[in-house]
């Protein structure tokens, strides 16, 4: 009789465990809304074509060239990172660019993409570094210890630093 009574027990223990009463509340992961590579393309040329003067674009399977006077941005759209960049639950995007000067360096440019109601470019970073994951906020790079001029073969994993940086008022932040 006592283990009928043990068992009787066990079974209302885990019909109620099974059956949730309501009073526990349950929390749910707010989901996150995605960007496409599509939309960050076509918001950085936007930015991109207001930001030279007589901008000429050109778009073929992928890669966005945009050319003004004396400099060109070229933007594959394999180059687009995405993540949180800001608190909300909508994912952000940086865009990396190959930016050309007359008579000066190739660099890369960065263009931080923020997803408000609608995707926007809120600064263009000028570093050079490869963007690697977004993170809670967080962004990590890798930037080379060498010189531009080294001949060195890059990347060797003593010649790369793992730097982390956020975006806080517009500004990107090493932390």
């Amino acid at each position: 009789m006592k283990n009928l009574s043990y068992l009787l027990l066990l079974s209302v223990l885990l019909y109620a465990c099974k059956h949730d009463s309501g009073s526990a509340k349950k929390v749910e992961a707010v989901p996150t809304i995605k960007v496409s590579a599509d939309a960050v393309m076509k918001a950085a040329k936007d930015y991109l074509q207001q930001s030279v003067s007589n901008p000429i674009v050109s778009e073929i399977e992928g890669l966005l060239r945009v050319q003004g006077v004396g400099e060109t941005y070229i933007l594959e759209s394999g180059a687009v990172l995405t993540g949180r960049i800001d608190d909300d639950n909508r994912e952000d995007a940086i865009a990396t660019c190959r930016y050309e000067k007359t008579g000066e360096e190739v660099t890369k440019t960065h263009l931080i993409l923020l997803n408000k109601d609608s995707l926007q470019v809120v600064t263009a970073v000028t570093l050079d570094m490869e963007m690697m994951s977004i993170a809670n906020g967080t962004i990590q790079v890798l930037r080379s210890t060498l010189p531009p001029d080294d001949p060195g073969i890059v990347p060797c994993p003593v010649c790369v630093d793992t730097l982390y940086f956020r975006l806080e008022n517009g500004e990107f932040v090493e932390i």
